[in-house]
């Protein structure tokens, strides 16, 4: 109870000090400063106060970054831009801790550390610690742990029997026989929006058609699963134990499924697991080591009498069809399921914890499954993805009948969603002279025509060589380097090095080839155009600014509303409920106005008003001409009488 009075009078202390250093800065108008500014004492105060807000900030600076310094800093720039990011940290700290003070933030994953190529021996004890995570560390002593990637993996794709197809034509799907149709396979050509030839959905007329059994409509007891260790479970490498595996399927009315993809490493990524659990068994299958065997499996997924449980299958469902020849007749979606039943988070890992009341352990969330053998680690962490997913969806379905009506709509609206995922089809990423605008679009830069060039013939080279060697886009040259580049033109091959921070391996084999694309990028005119357009995005940047006309911070030409003497009470307790509530009706009911610099202040004005206006701001001014006569002493070029009217009109201006 003490240390919240305490804590309480800190919070009123700081917030007294913050009301009243702001009232002082108020106080000083911006055009006094050069006019204090003639005082020697004044910079004398200005300066002691300067070193103290530099010892300050050099004292945040050092606990937050070692071994930066703002005093060895030269260029504005790059004080400011510390200064900005060390603000961004500390006010997230803040955040966080605030959170954690009042037990709205969840306790995160723990952190492991590993040595690259550890063995079996290789435990936590070895790894390196810091004080923050000592306790855990230490409550985990003896437990075997693996690296979540390798220095050196094997590229999987040299052990694939098809041949990968990263042309730029359009995807042709790869399935040979088609199960359970009901109209005989016809793979036919379409037309997309965008003149891409595209191909039918094999198994449409099937997922349309299909509507699921009445026991799927029906509410269920649920059986919670048993734990994984005492669950069997079976590792499926071969081509024998596949062939069981479809058997075993057969005999069951519904399954879950679940796929864990890699796609850095390769130009259009492959499906490197797949996990299934039935009620009574989970199954791992390599799918790397049987991919072209797997689409015995199709039989399994098209069958409109077994049901297929996903979490957020728009991904998988494309995967399926591209690896595999794979598609899925009744599906059920549970992300689907979580948005109609207007859950809070729509994760999986929050349905594990609101259904079964488990905390997902997600340490090996961004693994590298393309590594073999597979760890028991990685195995448990595959299992549990599907292990409790037939339980939830008995959970989640017995919740759909319970909240609808009686024909049981929000329960066929989750079914209804799920075969429109199922109807998705897998798109080749497809190259065209105009793909690199995406990329400005997304980055909203302005670029001159030498850049434009640069952009365009780089986008192009990085898509051939991705698709060369079958690599990502981002591994052979992220964007940010790619507009980097594009936007600097390196006259010399260092500066290209220099561009990439690390340098990418195919940028370090091609260099001289991005080197003269560079080059013929210099050598390009640059026309008057690329200048009206550098001064027209100025302009719009300014002209079309949305600006409140009632808030003062907005009117920064206007000094008057400024008052020194400001109120010291808190924003909330300067207002009634009744008043502040009427504060922020009035505030939602007149929108912003969007104007340039220059208002019109008149347009709101009748006409009457607007003359009566204009002709008192004209009554009380004194041109210069006016002026210039009265204090130079040109009277002698006035007849006297029209120097007496222009003394009188002036008199009585200054009255006013």
């Amino acid at each position: 109870m003490s240390s919240d009075i305490e804590m309480d009078s800190i919070c009123k202390q700081m917030q007294e000090k913050a009301l009243n250093a702001t009232k002082c800065s108020l106080a000083i108008r911006s055009w006094d400063h050069n006019y204090l500014n003639t005082s020697h004492k004044f910079n004398q105060i200005l300066k002691h106060e300067n070193n103290e807000c530099l010892e300050m900030l050099s004292s945040l600076i050092q606990n937050e970054y070692k071994g930066k310094r703002i005093e060895k800093m030269v260029v504005d720039e790059d004080k400011s831009d510390l200064i900005t990011e060390l603000n961004d940290n500390i006010f997230d700290k803040i955040g966080n801790y605030l959170d954690e003070a009042l037990g709205l933030k969840q306790k995160e994953a723990d952190l492991v550390l590993a040595t690259v190529g550890a063995d079996n021996k290789t435990s936590v004890n070895s790894c390196t610690t810091s004080s923050w995570n000592r306790h855990i560390i230490r409550a985990k002593r003896g437990v075997n742990c693996k690296l979540l990637s390798a220095k050196v993996v094997e590229r999987s794709q040299m052990r694939f029997k098809d041949k990968i197809d990263n042309s730029n034509h359009p995807f042709v799907p790869i399935i040979k026989e088609k199960a359970n149709s009901i109209r005989p396979l016809a793979i036919l050509p379409e037309k997309t929006e965008l003149g891409f030839d595209s191909y039918s959905h094999p198994y449409e007329v099937e997922i349309e058609k299909f509507e699921p059994k009445e026991h799927f409509l029906q509410i269920e007891i649920p059986e919670f699963p048993k734990p994984l260790s005492e669950t069997p479970f079976k590792y499926i490498t071969t081509i024998e134990d596949l062939i069981e595996l479809c058997k075993d399927l057969k005999t069951c009315d519904v399954i879950a499924v679940d796929l864990e993809h890699h796609s850095y490493r390769t130009f259009q990524g492959f499906t490197c697991l797949m996990q299934i659990s039935t009620k009574t068994c989970d199954y791992v299958i390599d799918t790397i080591e049987l991919r072209s065997e797997l689409n015995l499996l199709n039989e399994v997924f098209t069958c409109a009498s077994i049901l297929k449980v996903f979490h957020g299958a728009d991904m998988d469902v494309v995967w399926l069809q591209r690896d595999f020849g794979i598609y899925i007749v009744n599906l059920f979606d549970t992300f689907h399921a979580s948005k109609l039943l207007d859950f809070s988070h729509l994760s999986l890992s929050f349905l594990l914890k609101h259904y079964c009341n488990l905390e997902a352990d997600k340490q090996f969330q961004l693994a590298d499954w393309r590594i073999r053998p597979l760890t028991p680690e990685l195995l448990k962490y595959a299992r549990e993805d599907t292990h409790y997913l037939i339980f939830i969806y008995t959970q989640m379905k017995n919740q759909l009948i319970a909240a609808g009506n009686n024909e049981k709509n929000l329960l066929k609206a989750v079914f209804e969603r799920s075969k429109n995922v199922c109807l998705k089809k897998y798109e080749k990423p497809l190259h065209n002279s105009e793909s690199y605008r995406s990329l400005l679009k997304k980055c909203k830069v302005n670029f001159n025509s030498r850049q434009m060039f640069a952009l365009k013939e780089l986008y192009d080279w990085r898509d051939r060589m991705a698709r060369n060697e079958d690599e990502s886009t981002g591994y052979v040259l992220p964007n940010h380097m790619l507009l980097h580049m594009a936007e600097v033109l390196p006259r010399e091959q260092q500066g290209i090095l220099a561009s990439c921070n690390p340098v990418p391996p195919l940028v370090k084999q091609q260099l001289n080839e991005i080197h003269l694309i560079i080059l013929k990028a210099r050598d390009r005119p640059i026309t008057k155009s690329d200048e009206k357009v550098t001064k027209q995005s100025n302009i719009d940047r300014f002209a079309n600014r949305v600006i409140d006309l009632d808030e003062q911070i907005d009117s920064k030409h206007d000094k008057f509303a400024a008052d020194s003497d400001i109120n010291t009470k808190p924003l909330i307790e300067q207002f009634e409920d009744k008043e502040f509530c009427e504060l922020q009706e009035s505030a939602n009911e007149e929108p912003l106005k969007k104007c340039s610099q220059f208002i019109d202040f008149f347009n709101n004005k009748t006409q009457p008003i607007r003359c009566k206006t204009v002709e008192n701001i004209s009554s009380s001014f004194i041109s210069q001409f006016e002026r210039y006569n009265l204090t130079i002493g040109r009277q002698n070029d006035i007849k006297p009488e029209e120097n007496g009217k222009i003394a009188d009109k002036v008199m009585k201006k200054l009255k006013k």
